[in-house]
């Protein structure tokens, strides 16, 4: 009862499963399986155990190798208006110290790009997308570039929850 029969003997029931569950764990993690922490109730991403969050779960901050004396900071915001008319409006503020590069899209979210230097002309860049008809959410890369590897894994796993704006109303109230 809790042996099968194979080819090379008996093998217990228990190992099988065991083994089935452990390749099926490792195909999942290694096809981005859903393993990215759900922040200030409004979206999730695989952030960096290296960063420190704040309370609002919106600000993501940490010691910068690149950079000595300076921070890598990640910051996520929903602001009132659309990705459009925001990137149009900083690249007019900033002129030519801001360049719009080509949308991207990963998973599901297609992203207009923003890049720029931040302290010690480190590189730097903010995405922009719109979550309904009159909020848009914004992730700023501080001391990242938009094409490094890390910005890029980290978008990669970035999702934004169904009602995102009511969603992090409620956290933000519940604090």
């Amino acid at each position: 009862d809790n042996y099968i029969l194979s080819k090379g003997g008996i093998v217990m029931k228990k190992v099988v499963i065991i083994a089935l569950a452990m390749v099926m764990a490792f195909a999942m993690a290694s096809c981005g399986g859903d393993s990215a922490k759900v922040y200030g109730g409004f979206y999730s991403a695989n952030i960096p155990d290296s960063f420190t969050v704040n309370e609002y779960e919106s600000e993501f901050v940490r010691d910068s190798e690149a950079y000595p004396g300076y921070e890598d900071k990640i910051k996520v915001e929903i602001l009132t208006g659309n990705a459009e008319d925001e990137i149009a409006g900083s690249l007019e503020y900033w002129g030519d110290s801001h360049q719009q590069l080509d949308d991207v899209t990963y998973g599901d979210i297609t992203w207009k790009v923003e890049t720029f230097t931040w302290n010690s002309d480190a590189p730097s860049c903010t995405f922009y997308t719109d979550i309904d008809d009159s909020n848009y959410l914004e992730v700023n890369f501080f001391m990242m570039g938009a094409d490094s590897e890390e910005v890029v894994s980290i978008m990669e796993s970035f999702t934004i929850q169904d009602g995102a704006y009511e969603k992090h109303q409620e956290f933000l109230g519940g604090l």
